[in-house]
């Protein structure tokens, strides 16, 4: 009885184990649910508050719905189409605008997009092919943090996983819906992020032209109206915005002629190639020492005069009282700021020069007070992104940090198995005749579609490797997740394959996993323990020796020697998956920090504490004197970033800025109208807006500082924050 008992159970065990194996589901499944899992751990941490900001403004009327207001009252536009905007405003709408109803969509669709794209590869390559595809992609950590993330980003990969299946539809069928909705997808792909969506377009066009099998005028027909049909699609919001006069609809936000073809050409264009405005400049700085605490204060060398006006508004103490200089003697004085009751500023001039850098854009937030002292230049260690920033390398930069992380190192392993593919193009009876070449992609759907995966991965490693804005934003590297993923299970279906037909190709197709595994380990840094790298290590060695015995037994097509080569593909995903396992929530309040570079360093969390802090102390003021005297009273800031928190949190705010703070939204005149026509009451100025003034050349934007240190009361001491920073409409 006991042995028909353990009979049993060893064959239900089997039994278990084969359905595990051939089930058309469970593979996908528990993939899915990895994804699933990797991008819920970072629910409510990682929204950028710039986007978040725009869909709260966008939920308060269809004028700034339409427009992709960043502000309440419609001032400004956002920086991208509100394509990706309008779906999180109606998540908004439905749940309301927090951390996590704007990422929710985005987690869908990252889902649905490693779903479709095991769908589309495993319709030609087989279901090993898509398994390894879609775990490639759901464990990416740039995938990972993209989809979990409000960033547009993750609608145009939703986007174009499904141009790419609707372009092999209509190659292979060559009927014109097919074509009709590519159109459409690519379309709205480009109203989330512009040209981003437009990069494998020549990849999908060298598939169709040589995989179709309709004749050459069937062929062109449908390129001009499937081309046609995209620039309509494409560009229908942004001539909607041009052909709206410009008083009835918000400044388009990141441009410096209020022009929607500025930013499509300029700023989301030719911008993105060359970085932001070409090189980022690097501005030297000096050491400022404030003798009364010893901090260390940094300000650019190119100083020449102090931030702030030739005389300083009144004070507002806690007690409502007004001290200081009253507003017929503001003008009055030209040497000195009143900065508390009785004590003054000297203003700052300092005429060195300097040949080194410190950091870009990290200016001090303390307030300065007097005595300074200017020092001697300084050489202070430059950040792993700033670094990359000034090297020039181009493509190389893609196989090193911060931007190989993103990419889980997989990049080379990708480009190796590449080759498998392209011979796979170029069979042995292209070499009796070349022109049987286009007839055999004609004919053979895995070689014709290895073509598009393998162009749209070399396309976007040259635009996104040559573009120095990658170099800023590592996560614009998801544009490649997408193509690498697939190229790297339709690789494993060409090493099966080899393995299956024995020789020497067979050797050196199961080499080329332990190559790239090989690049993982010597270059992860000291983030991944060593225990984790063992675990990889073991597997792979383990499939290597299995899978190499079976080839040299002849027993090449047996499960047990398939299996060795497939643990050596799986091992390949293991690091990945714990860098976006354990990176998962680090980045909280850093948007722009890439997942896998994830660690803050200590001098940004404490600026980051200060700037909560004066968040909470200006949200309190205003809250309290909406109660006494202005329920609908409105705040201004010079940056969008300044005004995000307060729309966030239901006030009503505005970046007259525009993003970076520097877009000439408004003039002096018509800021003041603006704050005569409205409930504009008060006005945010943080330590880097003065300073910038002499940092930058003389702006519009500047003498809107200027006028608000000389004509509004400064209330910053009744609210408890520094001098300087928050102003009362006097009017």
């Amino acid at each position: 009885m006991t042995t028909v008992i353990k009979k049993l159970n060893l064959e239900g065990l089997r039994t278990g184990i084969f359905l595990f194996v051939k089930s058309p589901y469970i593979h996908i499944a528990i993939i899915v649910l990895t994804g699933i899992a990797l991008r819920l751990q970072r629910l409510g941490h990682q929204d950028n508050i710039y986007y978040t900001a725009a869909v709260k403004s966008m939920t308060y009327n269809f004028h700034n719905f339409i427009y992709g207001s960043f502000d309440p009252i419609g001032l400004v536009s956002v920086d991208k189409p509100p394509m990706s905007f309008w779906i999180q405003a109606i998540s908004g709408s439905v749940f309301g605008v927090n951390d996590w109803s704007v990422i929710i969509p985005q987690i869908i669709m990252g889902i649905l997009t490693i779903i479709i794209l095991y769908l589309a590869v495993r319709s030609t390559f087989g279901r090993l092919a898509g398994t390894i595809s879609a775990l490639t992609l759901a464990v990416l950590p740039v995938s990972v943090l993209i989809d979990s993330r409000n960033e547009p980003d993750g609608l145009v990969s939703f986007i174009l996983i499904l141009a790419a299946v609707c372009i092999i539809k209509g190659t292979t069928s060559g009927k014109w819906k097919w074509f009709i909705l590519f159109g459409l997808l690519m379309g709205i792909g480009f109203n989330t992020k512009m040209w981003v969506a437009f990069i494998p377009i020549p990849a999908f066009l060298l598939y169709y032209i040589l995989a179709s099998r309709l004749s050459w005028h069937a062929n062109l027909k449908r390129v001009c109206v499937t081309v046609l049909l995209t620039m309509i699609f494409s560009f229908s919001w942004v001539l909607f915005v041009a052909l709206t006069p410009e008083t009835h609809r918000p400044y388009v936000g990141s441009t410096l002629d209020n022009s929607p073809w500025s930013l499509t050409f300029q700023y989301n264009g030719l911008n993105r190639v060359e970085g932001f405005g070409g090189n980022p400049r690097l501005i030297p700085q000096f050491q400022i020492q404030n003798p009364r605490n010893g901090t260390i204060n940094r300000v650019p060398s190119n100083t020449q005069s102090v931030p702030y006006p030739n005389t300083g508004p009144p004070l507002v103490e806690k007690d409502g009282s007004i001290s200081g200089m009253n507003k017929d003697s503001i003008r009055r004085n030209d040497s000195q700021i009143l900065i508390s009751p009785g004590k003054t500023l000297t203003p700052i001039r300092a005429r060195q020069t300097a040949k080194c850098a410190s950091t870009i854009g990290n200016r001090t937030d303390s307030n300065i007070t007097p005595p300074i002292t200017v020092l001697s230049p300084c050489n202070s260690d430059l950040s792993q992104t700033v670094e990359l920033v000034r090297n020039k390398g181009g493509i190389v930069n893609l196989f090193k940090p911060p931007l190989a992380n993103q990419l889980g190192w997989l990049l080379p392993t990708s480009l190796l198995i590449l080759t498998l593919i392209i011979l796979a193009l170029i069979p042995k009876k292209i070499y009796y005749n070349t022109n049987h070449f286009v007839a055999h992609l004609r004919q053979n759907d895995i070689a014709s579609q290895g073509l598009l995966w393998s162009s749209w991965l070399i396309t976007s490693i040259v635009v996104f490797g040559m573009a120095k804005a990658t170099k800023t934003h590592p996560y614009y590297l998801v544009g490649t997740a997408l193509p690498m993923s697939a190229v790297l299970g339709i690789g494993t279906f060409h090493v099966i394959r080899r393995v299956k037909q024995g020789g020497i190709w067979a050797f050196i197709g199961i080499s080329m996993l332990p190559v790239g595994l090989l690049f993982q380990v010597v270059s992860v840094d000291n983030s991944i323990p060593d225990w984790v790298i063992t675990i990889p290590i073991a597997t792979a060695i383990i499939g290597i020796l299995i899978s190499l015995n079976g080839v040299g037994l002849k027993l090449n097509q047996r499960p047990l020697t398939i299996a060795g080569s497939v643990m050596v593909g799986v091992s390949l995903s293991m690091l990945p998956l714990y860098l976006s396992l354990s990176h998962g929530v680090s980045d909280t309040n850093f948007p722009r920090v890439p997942i896998a570079k994830a660690q803050t360093p200590q001098s940004n969390q404490t600026r980051h504490m200060d700037r909560l802090d004066e968040y909470n102390l200006v949200s309190k003021f205003i809250d309290k004197s909406k109660q006494n005297f202005h329920p609908q009273s409105i705040l201004a800031t010079m940056k969008a970033s300044d005004a995000a928190p307060f729309i966030i949190n239901d006030m009503l705010a505005v970046a007259i800025g525009g993003f970076s703070g520097r877009d000439p939204v408004l003039t002096v005149d018509s800021f003041r109208q603006l704050s005569k026509e409205t409930e504009l009451k008060y006005f945010f100025l943080t330590t880097q807006d003065r300073i910038r003034l002499t940092a930058t050349a003389h702006k519009r934007e500047d003498d809107i500082i200027k006028y608000i240190l000389h004509n509004w009361m400064d209330v910053s001491y009744a609210a408890g924050l520094k001098p300087h920073t928050l102003f009362m409409n006097p009017d």
